[in-house]
């Protein structure tokens, strides 16, 4: 009775230490996947806004401000959808390929992803533009004379790209139970 009280216990602790261990091997793949897939979000938009730059300035386009010459940019984006805008060091919106008059538009200095930028790389948000009433995924960077922010709309096919894979999850709770079991039955006479 005591030796069948004794494996109870023993494999109660180990099952209790797999059961840790596993939960923590899933918390932090999922972590670093999540990182991961919006680490190549920000690398997408970060290309977006380099490229920008240096057509801006290879067009000298704040020295003659003809901003306008950026719609021809924006449409040779490799990604559909992109929004751009270019903010002064103001706020004042200089071009926004998203809005017809951006004259309309309010200063940007208080903008989450623009205040962010101007003391990291970069800033990024995810909100709804004030302008547009859309949902958007904001990447902005500061390029000392401007900003340059650059968006993909907040939809069900970015939720999903920066959803993490749950094949991973399915491989450990099948390992886990695997590891459940065989001990079990290991533990039965004549096994």
């Amino acid at each position: 009775m005591q030796k069948f009280s004794y494996q109870r216990k023993l494999f109660a602790y180990f099952f209790t230490l797999f059961l840790v261990y596993t939960i923590i091997i899933m918390l932090f793949q999922y972590s670093r996947e999540k990182r991961h897939r919006i680490n190549n979000l920000n690398i997408s938009l970060s290309n977006i806004s380099e490229l920008s730059k240096n057509y801006i300035e290879s067009n000298s386009i704040t020295k003659h401000n003809t901003y306008f010459l950026l719609d021809s940019l924006v449409k040779i984006f490799p990604m559909e959808g992109i929004r751009l805008t270019i903010v002064n060091t103001e706020g004042k919106v200089l071009y926004d390929n998203s809005v017809t008059d951006i004259s309309k538009m309010e200063n940007h200095l208080d903008r989450p992803e623009i205040k962010e930028s101007l003391y990291a790389d970069f800033g990024t948000n995810i909100r709804r533009s004030v302008t547009t009433g859309v949902d958007y995924y904001y990447y902005s960077r500061f390029y000392g004379k401007y900003f340059i922010r650059t968006a993909v709309i907040y939809n069900i096919s970015v939720i999903n790209f920066l959803k993490t894979d749950k094949l991973f999850y399915v491989f450990i709770i099948l390992i886990f139970g695997i590891g459940w079991i065989l001990p079990r039955l290991k533990s039965r006479p004549g096994c």
